[in-house]
């Protein structure tokens, strides 16, 4: 992978995130960038520098996991250590994910853990849900709320019931974008909350 191919995937994930409308499976991560788009550019010595630093099979986790971490990620910015970190720290997670969706599940429902109990974690009357209040104040994962949307698809209901339209739609894009790349077994989620909401 050279730095133009780096640039194009690079395109195409920014677009994913940053946009409604463009889906980087869909588009099998193709834009409408070109070679002399990309020799025009001031930083593409940048992108050629990334070739060097990632294999290929890690460029896409990489961007991916820059882009959930800041979706106003310069280019600048995936050379730095803080982006390195960013990338460890996420295939971390995502190594983890099964016990990081059952502690914070747990952490949600500490005293009753109840399907009533459960449910009421999603419900809004035009202000933020349980749910969406503790993933605000990093009481639970990116990853946990993406799975159970995964699970649920609730994210269609709250864009019809949030009044908030500043920081909500932005939340709301990130967890349907995200979703697409985690890949859930949703059955075996589901299997995990069973546990959970039968653990007292």
């Amino acid at each position: 992978m050279n730095g133009f191919d780096v640039f194009k995937t690079y395109q195409a994930i920014k677009l994913h995130f940053g946009t409604p409308t463009y889906n980087f499976f869909v588009y099998n991560g193709k834009t409408n960038a070109t070679l002399d788009s990309f020799e025009r550019r001031r930083d593409k010595f940048m992108f050629h520098k990334l070739a060097r630093k990632y294999k290929e099979e890690e460029i896409v986790p990489f961007l991916v996991a820059n882009f959930v971490h800041n979706n106003h990620t310069w280019t600048k910015d995936l050379l730095s250590d803080e982006a390195r970190e960013v990338y460890t720290n996420w295939i971390k997670i995502n190594q983890s994910m099964s016990q990081i969706f059952k502690d914070d599940l747990a952490r949600l429902m500490p005293n009753e853990r109840s399907p009533k109990e459960f449910n009421k974690l999603f419900v809004t009357d035009g202000d933020y849900p349980k749910i969406l209040t503790a993933y605000q104040v990093n009481d639970i994962t990116l990853e946990t709320l993406t799975v159970l949307n995964s699970m649920m698809n609730f994210i269609t209901i709250w864009d019809k019931k949030i009044e908030d339209d500043i920081i909500y739609p932005k939340v709301s894009l990130k967890v349907r974008k995200y979703g697409a790349f985690l890949n859930v077994d949703v059955k075996k989620y589901k299997n995990i909350l069973l546990s959970v909401l039968e653990a007292i």
